[in-house]
């Protein structure tokens, strides 16, 4: 199969309803392969709990999606019941190939993922592409699918599904945390304006990540980048559950302290005390995150 430089590739790998109709299996799927505008490709596979699985997932990237950024998306449910080891040894081998590739966990139906938790989701809950949903009185209509003839999707549900999981958002919040703590040593020898400090340190480009941090507003011609907080932003308008009304309302909360630090002047105690202060609440904020979103 002949693919773009660069291409994104989405590979998932589910219990898909038509899977041994459709191109979902091993030796026919290139026929359940659907793209976006943009030429990013959404793969359907179906592979139950079997001997060699792996294998055959290290083998079709290997051959096909080499030199792609490919997101492997793996049901950890029945009947497929992946599990953390083949995870990892799938992640490992990809290493070793020099292919940016992801295998990435998703389960339970209360994810992004999914048409009926986020209006961008590529999911239905039958085993087939979101369709519509009942939210209230109000029947919402999917659009995800652009065209079936030509198996066109949507790209914008194709971004913001990729920009969501491929880097890890709650991890990458957790590895502030540390960074900053790190670094909090390291200001203690300086005694220099805490927030100049931040956004001159070279080693780690931390004021870089922490500036993409606490970026808020949408902007479709500026894709997420790896620090960047948007598409969680975006996933919780969506959501209405009280629970992710008070997570939004904590990052938005960080967010806003995360700037003020990165503009201030103050210097010894005061620079320490604002500096464990984020530390602690970007921690806090990390705990309080959904762990599917990994």
């Amino acid at each position: 199969m002949s693919t773009e430089h660069n291409t994104r590739v989405m590979i998932v790998v589910w219990r898909w309803i038509d899977a041994n109709k459709i191109g979902v299996s091993q030796t026919d799927w290139q026929d359940g392969v659907w793209r976006s505008s943009n030429g990013n490709a959404l793969v359907r596979l179906d592979l139950r709990e079997q001997t060699g699985r792996a294998d055959f997932l290290l083998d079709l990237i290997t051959k096909n999606f080499s030199d792609c950024e490919v997101a492997l998306f793996l049901h950890q449910n029945h009947p497929h019941n992946f599990e953390e080891s083949e995870r990892i040894d799938i992640q490992n081998q990809l290493n070793k190939a020099q292919i940016k590739a992801r295998p990435i966990f998703f389960y339970g139906g209360d994810e992004p993922i999914y048409f009926s938790h986020n209006p961008l989701g590529i999911l239905g809950i039958n085993g087939d592409f979101p369709t519509i949903k009942i939210d209230g009185t109000n029947v919402i209509q999917s659009d995800f699918i652009e065209d079936p003839s030509k198996k066109r999707i949507n790209q914008k549900h194709f971004d913001f599904v990729w920009d969501f999981y491929w880097y890890g958002r709650r991890n990458r919040i957790l590895e502030l945390s540390e960074t900053l703590r790190i670094r909090f040593f390291d200001y203690l020898k300086t005694r220099n304006p805490v927030g100049a400090f931040l956004r001159q340190e070279t080693e780690t480009k931390l004021g870089d990540k922490l500036l993409s941090f606490t970026l808020t507003e949408p902007d479709e011609e500026a894709p997420a980048i790896e620090y960047d907080m948007r598409p969680y932003l975006t996933y919780f308008k969506y959501k209405k559950q009280e629970d992710y009304s008070s997570v939004a309302e904590s990052m938005s909360k960080v967010q806003q302290r995360v700037k003020t630090l990165l503009n201030s002047t103050a210097v010894d105690k005061d620079a320490e005390t604002e500096m464990d202060t984020v530390y602690r609440e970007i921690t806090a904020l990390y705990v309080s995150l959904p762990e599917y979103t990994q």
